[in-house]
């Protein structure tokens, strides 16, 4: 008998990850009769990341509010019984755990083939000050306790109805009818974010979003929709423009589709 699939969704943050986990929440009774069983709720699994990153002093937790609260879930998915075939949880918060702890994470889901989750949009805002972790930066803390790039799954967030956009990507995954399952979304979620305010962020975001490009396109992951899209509202979708690059001090780079 083959062995259940485990699906952790970390975030991040910025790309509207946080519907993931509510909608896991509101769909739980279908997708259990599906063969999928939500591993915890956002609430738990929340305080399960704030155990495993020892953030406890931090959300103002005791450590014993906490301890062992991962371990414990994961001993439930493993008694879920033979009409489970994945388990899934979704906690941005579980970006920010470090290289051990993340191994330590993985290391609990002991009889299940582990796959990791990634939903990120376009950079935006400033570095650090309560900004989104760098997409690079998270992938290479999650890699080696993943193994096979493979089972490393990147959701790239459009500019335009990206939550209802994320969540059927996510049942594609889970191999769930999304259109059986949907997606409460707000009129004011279906509009692009904002143009960045100057050359000099349009410049920087850009930087990255090449950067973060560079990396899904030469890593082995399985990198789910169009690349272009991390790009900064504003800049045309593929090519940079000579005059773009140049403007940002960027040599000229083809952004390619995956």
């Amino acid at each position: 008998m083959a062995r259940p699939t485990a699906y952790l969704h970390i975030g991040l943050t910025d790309s509207g990850s946080a519907s993931l986990g509510h909608a896991l929440d509101l769909h739980r009774t279908a997708l259990l009769g599906c063969g999928v069983r939500p591993l915890a709720t956002a609430e738990t699994s929340f305080r399960a990341a704030v155990e495993l990153g020892w953030q406890h002093r931090a959300w103002g937790y005791q450590r014993s509010e906490v301890e062992g609260t991962w371990a414990e879930a994961c001993r439930r998915a493993r008694r879920s019984g033979r009409d489970t075939r994945a388990v899934v949880v979704s906690q941005p918060q579980l970006a920010g755990l470090l290289r051990h702890q993340a191994a330590l994470a993985v290391d609990q889901l002991t009889g299940f083939r582990t796959h990791l989750v990634v939903t990120v949009a376009a950079p935006q805002g400033q570095p650090g000050a309560g900004s989104a972790p760098d997409l690079v930066e998270v992938l290479d803390r999650w890699r080696p306790a993943i193994g096979d790039p493979g089972r490393i799954h990147v959701l790239v967030a459009p500019r335009v109805d990206r939550r209802r956009a994320l969540w059927t990507s996510f049942c594609e995954l889970l191999d769930v009818d999304a259109r059986r399952l949907p997606l409460r979304v707000a009129r004011r979620e279906l509009h692009p974010p904002a143009v960045p305010t100057s050359v000099e962020e349009h410049g920087r975001l850009t930087r990255t979003a090449l950067g973060w490009i560079g990396a899904l396109t030469t890593s082995g992951y399985d990198v789910r929709g169009d690349v272009s899209e991390l790009l900064p509202a504003g800049m045309p979708a593929g090519v940079p423009t000579a005059s773009s690059t140049r403007s940002v001090g960027l040599p000229g780079v083809l952004v390619g589709r995956p």
